[in-house]
């Protein structure tokens, strides 16, 4: 499987997003989930200065093509909508269902208990072990990395300071 990474730069990210879903997944409830996320991120922008939705629509894209199916591709969508703005798990709940809101709750979970880690040679099976054995479902970790692989790829619009920072962490 070859995945599409590309970076959109255009601001056109639901159809680019739209592109990839395949028949079998509901667009209107992805549609939705993308409509709730940008309308919660309304008010926010990425460091390099785009639309703050250009973050989870690119998760959710390559989510999408991976093929884990729809509730995986809504919680990518609306990751972080519970860390960064007012939206609730309940508030997930009530819209796109309990199982998309467990996927987002596990998310925050994964990234407030990982938060500050570094992660060395010596250490890294214990972290591995603590990362499985923290997650109940295999989507959480996907989505987590893919969340990782964008803000990688998306570096140079950090300052140089940060930009050193950031890959002294994932690098070592």
């Amino acid at each position: 499987m070859e995945l599409n990474l590309a970076l959109n730069r255009k601001g056109n990210f639901w159809e680019e997003l739209s592109s990839y879903l395949n028949k079998e997944i509901d667009v209107e409830l992805i549609r939705k989930a993308y409509n709730f996320a940008e309308l919660a991120h309304k008010l926010q922008k990425r460091e390099s200065g785009e639309t703050y939705i250009s973050h989870p629509a690119w998760i959710a894209k390559v989510v999408a093509q991976m093929g884990v199916g729809e509730e995986a591709i809504m919680a990518a969508l609306l990751h972080d909508c519970v860390e960064d703005t007012p939206i609730t798990i309940d508030n997930v709940a009530e819209n796109f269902g309990d199982e998309v809101a467990l996927l987002v709750e596990g998310l925050t979970d994964v990234k407030r208990k990982t938060q500050g880690i570094e992660v060395h040679k010596t250490n890294i099976e214990v972290f591995r072990k603590f990362l499985f054995s923290s997650v109940n479902d295999v989507r959480v970790l996907i989505i987590r990395l893919v969340d990782k692989l964008h803000n990688g790829l998306t570096i140079d619009s950090l300052p140089k300071d940060r930009q050193i920072k950031y890959a002294k962490r994932i690098f070592g």
